[in-house]
């Protein structure tokens, strides 16, 4: 689905008009999020991260996307999180910005915390400087790594890195 483009060409893409956003017209999809997942984790990750069971659900309650950690035995080639992601967006950027989110979260727990369960600490899943450790490189795609958004200011500014 993706194929042909990059994670900075789809970030720069003309937004919608605000009506369009007000109405969440943009939907996604099972496919368009997995597609996206392979090229976030191509572009950010160098391919690290296995892909997850990844549900798009409509009514998520005041969020836009959930990791969720399983705390289950390590296991070859397999992921330790369910990501779940919404089905309504106000434009694909604000998709990509949560995949990516919900990505750093799942690193944390799928490598991070291999290294820390060896150490006898606890598995982490937080808005530490585990997860802030990956704000530069995505930044250089256009993709901002914020914990929350401010909507309000998303309508005033439509700037992804100002909201």
């Amino acid at each position: 689905m993706y194929h042909n483009t990059t994670l900075k060409a789809l970030m720069s893409e003309h937004l919608p008009s605000l009506t369009y956003q007000r109405k969440f017209s943009y939907r996604t999809d099972i496919r368009e999020v997995k597609a996206l997942y392979r090229l976030i984790n191509a572009t950010i990750f160098n391919d690290r991260l296995v892909m997850p069971k990844i549900l798009v659900k409509s009514r998520l309650q005041a969020k836009w996307g959930e990791c969720y950690g399983i705390d289950i035995p390590y296991q070859p080639h397999k992921s330790r999180c369910v990501i779940t992601i919404a089905d309504r967006w106000y434009c694909r950027q604000w998709l990509i910005m949560t995949v990516a989110h919900e990505m750093c979260h799942q690193y944390q727990w799928d490598i991070i915390s291999k290294y820390r369960n060896r150490q006898g600490l606890p598995s982490l899943m937080s808005h530490g400087p585990t997860f802030f450790q990956w704000r530069d490189k995505l930044k250089k795609h256009g993709v901002p790594l914020k914990t929350s958004n401010d909507n309000i200011k998303w309508f005033k500014k439509q700037q992804l890195f100002k909201c």
